[in-house]
């Protein structure tokens, strides 16, 4: 299950932070003065790289696992093939 929810330290009010949401629909949202004017800020971006680095490294491992699940079918399908 992915983070829907993300805090991120504001840079124009020390001490304070942001709530930047990703939406079910995919939208990323930000309770920043520009977010909430649907103007782009930084903390959005901040998430979107973070969720396309990992995501990546995410999706990676789950091709490796699937292909590995695959092989081991197929393997079995063979020696069943052989019998």
């Amino acid at each position: 299950m992915m983070k829907n929810k993300f805090k991120v330290r504001s840079r124009s009010h020390p001490g304070e932070f942001h709530i930047v949401d990703i939406l079910p629909d995919g939208k990323i949202v930000c309770d920043c003065e520009a977010g909430l004017y649907n103007r782009p800020c930084w903390h959005k971006e901040l998430i979107k790289n973070y969720l396309k680095k990992h995501g990546e490294q995410k999706n990676q491992k789950t091709t490796n696992q699937t292909n590995k699940i695959k092989q081991g079918r197929n393997d079995a399908e063979n020696s069943e093939n052989l019998s």
